[in-house]
């Protein structure tokens, strides 16, 4: 919808702005884009110190959204719509990575179930009504420092889960 009312070259310039917040959040945390699609960015945390993954991950979020509010500003100074709503999803778990794709055009992906309950916890935040979701599995990896900056909002039931699992928000 955004993009339909800004036009192709505002659209760009916006989505531009959007992942260099990605990128720098992602950087300073150790993180590693390994997707962009549209506005959707997927950033993978462990490919050289598994130790702080749940951490820098959250933290990586966190920055995210303090940047966003810098560029909501500037944006709705240009006259850009500066109401859009933006969601994270933040999970733990092992992922594989391969080659994906026909000979002579593979590319490096990420892939697992690790990867669909970020996705699928990223979609429920707009049913929730927040930006942020993470689930128990980081949640319990967290340091207690970084658990006291979450609120626990309740448990839901995941899309193929058979039990309902805890999820946090940020205070």
């Amino acid at each position: 919808a955004l993009s339909e009312m800004l036009g192709a070259q505002r659209s760009v310039d916006f989505l531009n702005k959007y992942y260099a917040l990605w990128t720098h959040a992602a950087s300073a945390q150790g993180g590693r884009i390994t997707a962009m699609s549209g506005d959707s960015v997927t950033i993978l945390f462990g490919l050289a110190d598994e130790a702080m993954n749940p951490e820098r991950a959250l933290y990586a979020a966190y920055s995210f959204f303090d940047d966003l509010d810098a560029l909501r500003e500037e944006l709705s100074s240009q006259a850009f719509p500066g109401d859009f709503k933006i969601s994270v999803g933040v999970h733990t778990g092992m992922v594989v990575s391969a080659l994906i794709g026909p000979p002579g055009e593979q590319k490096k992906s990420v892939f697992g179930d690790t990867m669909a309950v970020a996705a699928r916890l990223d979609a429920l935040c707009r049913e929730l009504h927040q930006e942020l979701l993470v689930s128990h599995s980081t949640f319990r990896r967290l340091s207690l420092e970084s658990q006291a900056t979450l609120d626990r909002i309740g448990e839901v039931l995941l899309r193929q889960s058979t039990r309902p699992v805890p999820v946090y928000t940020r205070k």
